[in-house]
């Protein structure tokens, strides 16, 4: 006969399981409560005894002869009790009482002090997983509500906006269809406030299926870039991963985190000359990475300190607080992934997110996206976006890589890109890092700066194999040229090409639609 006893205050109620074969119960017919504590006149019972001291007992013999003894089981000559406890807290204890006498022995009292421990380490994870519980959910509603709040503050101040352009338009009589344009743009953002969801993301919820994330980036691109503030500023993509890599998401949790980051990076831009959004995606061992590309003025120290730990303190009324990017965290982290800051400076911020690979085997549940057309394209100059799908509609970027104080090849090279790209200058150490976490339409290494040319151009191919890399030297010499052309280069030149005519390599590399490996035959 069998039975758990559970701990309340100072007194303890029976708990009689019907479920297990091995341990046959039965009701047990004493008290249906015990008291812990001596109480004159009132017996507490071997279990009550057992749970006060926190002790084993197993009494073989006499057993109605003892002092706390209370009658459960009519028949029982031999009892064995063993409390559970939690560090020097007893919650509960195991009762075994047997109709014969020495029934129990050293043996048994172990098995059951091992059975005991095992209930004690259950019952203290599913009280840390209840905490754990009730923590998140707090943390969640607390995220949720910020984030709500900051979502609904966008866009409460860009309809203010569009009242104040529309009350303008009114007191000048601007044509209808100006003022037709402003109150679509005041509908639509309230429709996307009615849209927000706070139910927090599950990994389990019926929403997540086998995304194949270019197809998802695409459809959610080119919506965003249907409209302002995305329109005025120039989209780039460089898929490098395979163009059916998957994922296991919530596509609708995804594309929120997605919004998120570039919606920050957006409003980093507004201040600056050239505005301009390159999202990259690769697959890096066993997970997606996807990395957002902004020309903003970089994120300061102080911010950096807090970015994806916690709200960044600042003072009433201003803008920024990261809980957003909290917010993108975890619903990234749902799913197995993350986010974290790639780089940021001068020149821009890129914030990468990541998720883990669909694992071999998981079927595929498909998710359709958009209207089923096939918009792939494996370079990145004919990706296409309303008002952005030129090449005469973006501003190229172009990296030096060398010494910016005494490089003799800067001014030329800064005299041929002028209109056509932004120039960036980096060291030769710092070069492969760099472009590991930013992409350029060309590269150029001053020769002259650098030790081993052949050895860089290797570095910087594989951290970004589609480069279009050119070398420029004061010195050439057939060997070297060999060399750096196996390596990847595009090709090798004389640094003192003029301007103009460098300018026109330029030109006809940008216009190429492959790498035009252009000079030597180094077969």
């Amino acid at each position: 006969m069998a039975d758990t006893w559970l701990r309340e205050g100072n007194t303890a109620s029976p708990i009689v399981s019907r479920s297990t074969e091995a341990l046959k119960t039965t009701q047990p017919r004493g008290p249906e409560s015990i008291t812990l504590e001596p109480v004159v006149g009132r017996r507490r019972g071997i279990v009550g005894r057992a749970m006060a001291t926190g002790c084993t007992l197993r009494i073989v013999t006499n057993l109605k002869q003892d002092s706390d003894y209370v009658e459960c089981h009519s028949h029982a000559q031999s009892e064995l009790v063993v409390p559970i406890k939690i560090a020097d807290e007893v919650i509960a204890a195991i009762n075994l009482e047997h109709s014969d006498e020495h029934a129990f022995d050293q043996e048994d009292e172990q098995i059951v002090q091992a059975l005991a421990a095992q209930a004690s380490v259950a019952i203290q994870n599913a009280r840390h997983t209840r905490l754990i519980v009730a923590k998140t959910q707090l943390v969640w509603m607390n995220m949720a509500s910020g984030a709500c709040f900051h979502a609904i503050g966008n866009h409460a101040t860009a309809i203010g906006d569009e009242v104040q352009l529309l009350r303008h338009a009114l007191a000048i009589q601007q044509p209808v269809a100006s003022l037709r344009l402003g109150l679509e743009n005041i509908e639509r953002r309230v429709a996307d406030i009615h849209t927000l969801r706070i139910t927090a993301p599950l990994a389990t919820e019926e929403g997540v299926n086998s995304i194949c994330i270019y197809d998802l980036l695409q459809e959610r691109l080119r919506r965003l870039w249907s409209r302002e503030p995305y329109t005025s500023v120039s989209l780039y993509q460089r898929p490098l991963a395979e163009p059916g890599v998957r994922v296991r998401v919530s596509a609708e949790w995804f594309t929120r985190a997605l919004d998120i980051v570039i919606d920050n990076a957006i409003e980093a831009m507004t201040a600056s000359r050239h505005r301009s959004l390159t999202i990259m995606t690769r697959v890096s061992g066993n997970r997606l990475e996807i990395s957002v590309y902004d020309t903003g003025p970089g994120i300061a120290p102080e911010i950096q300190e807090h970015l994806l730990k916690h709200r960044i303190p600042k003072p009433p009324g201003a803008k920024g607080f990261g809980v957003g990017l909290l917010m993108a965290q975890t619903i990234l982290q749902t799913y197995g992934g993350d986010i974290r800051l790639g780089s940021t400076g001068p020149e821009g911020t890129t914030m990468i997110l990541w998720l883990p690979l669909e694992e071999a085997g998981e079927a595929p549940k498909t998710l359709p996206v958009g209207n089923g057309d096939d918009h792939r394209t494996e370079d990145v100059n004919h990706f296409s976006m309303p008002q952005v799908s030129h090449d005469q509609h973006r501003l190229r970027e172009f990296l030096l890589v060398g010494n910016q104080r005494t490089s003799s090849w800067l001014p030329i090279v800064q005299g041929a890109a002028s209109s056509l790209a932004v120039l960036r200058t980096v060291s030769a150490e710092h070069a492969p890092q760099h472009v590991a976490q930013r992409l350029y339409d060309l590269i150029l290494i001053d020769a002259t700066d650098v030790a081993e040319v052949p050895t860089l151009v290797t570095a910087l191919r594989k951290r970004q194999p589609d480069a279009r890399i050119l070398v420029g030297t004061a010195a050439q010499d057939w060997t070297t040229a060999r060399e750096v052309l196996r390596a990847g280069a595009l090709d090798y030149l004389d640094k003192a090409m003029a301007a103009d005519e460098l300018r026109l390599l330029f030109q006809r590399i940008l216009a190429a639609q492959r790498d035009p490996y252009l000079g030597i035959d180094v077969t």
